[in-house]
């Protein structure tokens, strides 16, 4: 890059994506980046400082950021295997103008030749939806009230290489959000269909936000992180057992931090932020050690629980129903760290 500008520009475009089914939360997630953007080299992003016949100063970020539901689409490996049969010329056509794009960040014209190419695609692969819920008898009210979301067209680079070949480690590095939380109760039956068949984590009784997370964690490279504030409800209510067992048969607790109450605004419910990180080795994940941070100031101003300790991931499968029991009294909590120590 010759200028801040486009070092700026080139490092949100190659780096921050994202996807929402609400447009205006798309809006504002957009002017929130160009505002940062301006902060940071302010002098740069004037029209004045633009060369001759440059028309747009602040980076498009239309094919970084995706409107659409995370967790309704064509499975990920269906997708890969509709593209890599049927469209390598076109991955490589998207690659192509992705790539020249990075180069001038004041063009939108590639951005728009890669919406056009990505529009036809997404049709082929809303039939081939439609098709595979047929297949699977799971009801088409999914598909008809929401909007599907085909992750790997959406973000074709990170599923494949310039030449169309995919990658040996395919996904993002990291993953962090803020999703809904909806419990199963209040779903409708076709969503229920939808989600039982589909995600691992929601059985019995569960959240949308069980969904989130496991899809957020497919999304992930091996080793890639995942950050999100989640309600504490799954932590020790029996029902959410399938989603425990997931968390502990796929990834590494990094950090688990409780809350409290009223972190959010008109939300009672109290809310813990899950810091995890994609594992595949069970021996890894087994001796992985937890860090848990108490900041709900009434537990330990008593003193009955402990700020912040360490806990032994394994420890959470010996739990009946792999209970997450993050909240140890400090007594119990000493115990527990030396004879983990030994």
């Amino acid at each position: 890059p010759s200028n801040s500008r486009e070092l700026i520009s080139r490092l949100i475009l190659r780096h921050i994506h994202g996807n929402d089914l609400d447009k205006r939360a798309l809006e504002v997630a957009k002017v929130n980046i160009w505002l940062e953007a301006i902060k940071l080299a302010p002098s740069e992003f004037r029209f004045d400082r633009l060369p001759s016949k440059v028309e747009h100063i602040l980076p498009d970020l239309q094919m970084n950021f995706g409107n659409g539901d995370s967790l309704v689409g064509l499975p990920e490996n269906l997708t890969i295997e509709m593209l890599s049969k049927n469209h390598r010329d076109d991955i490589i056509q998207l690659y192509n103008l992705r790539d020249k794009y990075l180069e001038n960040p004041t063009n939108p014209e590639l951005v728009k030749k890669i919406e056009e190419i990505k529009n036809v695609l997404r049709k082929e692969l809303n039939e081939k939806f439609e098709k595979y819920l047929k297949e699977k008898s799971i009801p088409l009210e999914i598909f008809n009230e929401t909007k599907p979301f085909h992750w790997v067209l959406e973000f074709w680079f990170i599923y494949f290489d310039s030449l169309s070949e995919l990658h040996s480690d395919k996904g993002f590095d990291v993953v962090i959000g803020n999703p809904p939380w909806i419990q199963s109760k209040f779903m409708k039956v076709e969503q229920k269909e939808w989600f039982k068949f589909t995600f691992k984590s929601m059985k019995k009784q569960y959240d949308i936000f069980n969904g989130f997370v496991e899809k957020g964690v497919t999304l992930l490279k091996h080793e890639g992180l995942l950050g999100f504030i989640l309600p504490n409800r799954f932590v020790m209510n029996p029902d959410y057992q399938p989603f425990r067992k997931y968390l502990l048969e796929n990834v590494s607790i990094i950090e688990i931090t409780d809350l409290g109450e009223e972190i959010f605004e008109d939300v009672e419910m109290p809310s813990l932020i899950l810091i995890i990180q994609k594992e595949n080795s069970s021996e890894r994940r087994l001796s992985n050690s937890i860090r848990i941070r108490l900041t709900n100031s009434q537990l330990f101003q008593r003193h009955l629980f402990s700020r912040e300790y360490t806990k032994l991931q394994e420890s959470f499968y010996k739990e009946s129903g792999q209970l997450f029991t993050i909240y140890a009294p400090i007594s119990s909590s000493n115990i527990i760290s030396k004879i983990e120590a030994n």
